[in-house]
């Protein structure tokens, strides 16, 4: 789940992630004349995902890129344990 300040820290999956129209385009310029490219856009970003190894690399990918964007890591949690704050 991500959570952004400025939604007054209301929290939401990857699919409810803000995404800029410009930089998706200019990330994956595939995607330059595809009307649904939101969608597109998250299923690779989940695929992605999906072909990493653990959740630590997971983390770090997430925590890594997403900052890049204005979202802040505010808790992190490994399965099985209590959670870590990290702001």
């Amino acid at each position: 789940m991500f959570a952004n300040s400025s939604q007054g820290n209301q929290w939401c999956p990857i699919d409810g992630l803000r995404l800029s129209e410009f930089g998706v385009k200019k990330e994956f310029p595939e995607l330059q004349n595809e009307p649904n490219w939101k969608e597109k856009a998250i299923q690779k970003f989940k695929d992605k995902i999906t072909d990493m190894k653990n959740e630590t690399e997971i983390c770090e990918y997430l925590i890594k890129d997403l900052k890049k964007y204005g979202y802040q890591p505010y808790i992190w949690k490994e399965a099985g344990h209590r959670g870590r704050k990290l702001i």
